[in-house]
């Protein structure tokens, strides 16, 4: 039986939990320990630091690595945190 798991997270927290994986290698082997196959995962700097930075973060550590698959982080264009200029010229 393969197991997909749909919440998984990696990165160092700004609150520590018990367990933690620091890096997406370390996730990896978390996973092969608990024979859970692939992985849909996120980086905890898009939860505490910003989205952006968050998601360029998980796209480079990830790179490569076919059993993880990123979620992205996102927000309305109106921040204007994710440097998408949305103005309508009127």
């Amino acid at each position: 039986m393969k197991f997909f798991d749909c919440n998984t997270s990696f990165g160092t927290s700004m609150i520590r939990p018990i367990r933690f994986a620091e890096t997406a290698q370390e996730l990896l082997r978390e996973m092969d320990h608990y024979v859970i196959t692939e992985a849909l995962v996120h980086h905890a700097r898009q939860r505490d630091d910003s989205p952006v930075v968050g998601n360029e973060m998980l796209l480079d550590e990830i790179a490569g690595l076919e059993r993880l698959h990123p979620t992205f982080a996102i927000l309305p264009f109106q921040t204007g945190e994710l440097g998408i200029d949305r103005s309508i010229d009127r």
